[in-house]
């Protein structure tokens, strides 16, 4: 990430992943944290300091979904077979 063409390269990767884990919710927090530090896209930046700082930001964001992704696919508990007739109160019309 110590050339310009570096810097792109690197943030088209963390907006590809970005992309792949949270579709165009995940695009536009991406967005908006680059617009958070003074840049519509990676080519903007004029020093490599900011560009590092928007680069570790984006990184715990995609941190943050890889872990939330994890969780989602965790398997259930056992015991929760999503059968509404164990359920108390609720009646399960049969035809």
């Amino acid at each position: 990430m110590c050339t310009p063409r570096g810097v792109v390269k690197e943030f088209e990767g963390l907006e590809t992943e970005v992309e792949r884990l949270a579709g165009s919710t995940g695009v536009a927090e991406y967005c908006r944290i680059l617009r958070q530090h003074g840049v519509e896209h990676p080519k903007r930046f004029k020093a490599s300091q900011p560009a590092r700082l928007c680069a570790k930001e984006v990184f715990g964001l995609l941190e943050e979904l890889r872990r939330n992704a994890h969780e989602n696919e965790s398997p259930l508990p056992l015991g929760s077979t999503g059968d509404l007739s164990e359920e108390p109160g609720i009646a399960v019309e049969v035809s």
